[in-house]
């Protein structure tokens, strides 16, 4: 019989992979019934040549030999199959609150567009890479990222940013991170620096694990990240990449 094959880059989920297991168990099965076949054809041929056949020379002792051959081979499919019931065993008693990804989920990478920026200002944003369609951008307002209603994500955010341009304004770096929803903003997450920002060396924001939640919206979400201080800021790089969860 021939070998099962899978494919050779396959996008698979945690429900997928424990089914596969489960279809990997039972072509093993089936390859140990044709061996057990074939044993007890071949002990059936034998007996048939002892007991039909008188010019054929088959003594007891060769078919006792014929007979603990096949008795060491039952015993390793036996082992095997004890193997094959625990691995079986392992997949069915497999909760599915267990850790992994149970479908396949949306996520997106943004970068930012290089700029200045004063507080009250709200990054812009490019895509760079997009799976799934429960995340997409808003290209008239290249701010705003539209997430799908009734679903959880995870967000993380990193950024190299100048300070003020004024001496006079220099000041520590916020952001705040929010949704709109129905016409409801809910702020996310706020995220600040104590270190007072240089207007020539950037420094660097950087958070993850962030949980952003739509299930409560009838409708698309808008998100978005907004500088809050200092003043005015030079964006020289950022990310923003968000994962369904």
């Amino acid at each position: 019989m021939s070998q099962p094959t899978f494919p050779a880059n396959p996008e698979i989920t945690r429900d997928d992979a424990l089914n596969m297991i489960l279809a990997s168990i039972a072509m093993e099965e089936l390859g140990l019934s044709h061996i057990i076949n074939a044993e007890g054809e071949k002990l059936q041929y034998i007996l048939e040549m002892f007991t039909c056949c008188d010019d054929i020379d088959v003594s007891v002792d060769k078919i006792l030999e014929v007979n603990n051959s096949i008795t060491r081979l039952l015993d390793s499919v036996m082992q095997n199959q004890i193997f094959l019931k625990g691995k079986m065993d392992k997949v069915l008693d497999c909760p599915q609150s267990q850790p992994g990804p149970s479908k396949k989920n949306c996520m997106a990478i943004f970068s930012g567009i290089c700029e200045c920026l004063k507080s009250g200002d709200y990054f812009k944003w490019r895509s760079e890479h997009a799976a799934g369609k429960c995340i997409s951008h808003d290209f008239c307002d290249c701010s705003k990222i539209i997430l799908a209603p009734k679903k959880c994500f995870q967000l993380s955010f990193s950024a190299n940013i100048c300070g003020s341009y004024c001496a006079d304004c220099k000041c520590s770096l916020s952001l705040k991170i929010e949704t709109i929803c129905c016409n409801c903003i809910t702020d996310v997450f706020t995220y600040s620096m104590p270190m007072i920002l240089d207007n020539i060396i950037p420094v660097t924001a950087s958070f993850g694990g962030i949980f952003v939640s739509t299930r409560d919206c009838a409708e698309p979400a808008i998100l978005t990240v907004e500088l809050i201080s200092p003043h005015k800021a030079a964006i020289k790089q950022a990310f923003l990449s968000i994962m369904e969860i």
